[in-house]
């Protein structure tokens, strides 16, 4: 077996060893400059991308909303047609005045088809299907896509409760 043997230092080998131990020491101590501006450059990427992160969740939030916003609208609408669908003009102002708030401001396009048909030539009778569409153009505020639009649609189907009144 063999026996550990000493390691045995000359004295410029010891001095070496001090110098590298301060000088470790030292570089413990302080940041250099370039340590700083290392730190800084980290700090300004790491908040870019957390900026956009948030930026973005705000966006998709905003387009959810929007698009319940719609599909409640266009159910309301559906609700007042299936009980009065000669009343076409009703039944988009009904989708109109359930969008029209400081929350939402967007505008808009109500279409109202019966059994495949405008809604103002269509011959009416109980039974028939009723769609009502809401669409709107979403703006996205996120950068780098600022300015970009999404059209969002919410649609209501039903079937109509009640004839025509007879005149």
């Amino acid at each position: 077996m063999m026996s550990p043997e000493k390691i045995i230092l000359s004295d410029h080998d010891k001095d070496k060893s001090k110098s590298m131990m301060m000088w470790i020491g030292k570089r413990r101590q302080g940041s250099s400059d370039l340590e700083k501006a290392q730190s800084l450059v980290e700090l300004a990427i790491g908040l870019t991308i957390l900026l956009l992160l948030v930026s973005g969740i705000f966006d998709v939030g905003r387009a959810i909303f929007t698009q319940f916003a719609l599909q409640d609208a266009a159910e309301e609408g559906l609700v007042f047609g299936i009980g009065y669908p000669d009343n076409c003009a009703g039944i988009e102002q009904r989708v109109m005045d359930n969008l029209q708030n400081d929350i939402l401001p967007i505008t808009p396009t109500v279409e109202v088809t019966i059994n495949g048909d405008d809604c103002e030539g269509a011959t009416l009778s109980y039974g028939l299907p009723m769609d009502v569409k809401a669409s709107a153009n979403f703006v996205i505020s996120m950068p780098f896509l600022t300015g970009q639009t999404l059209t969002l649609t919410g649609t209501a189907n039903g079937t109509i409760l009640r004839p025509k009144p007879e005149t």
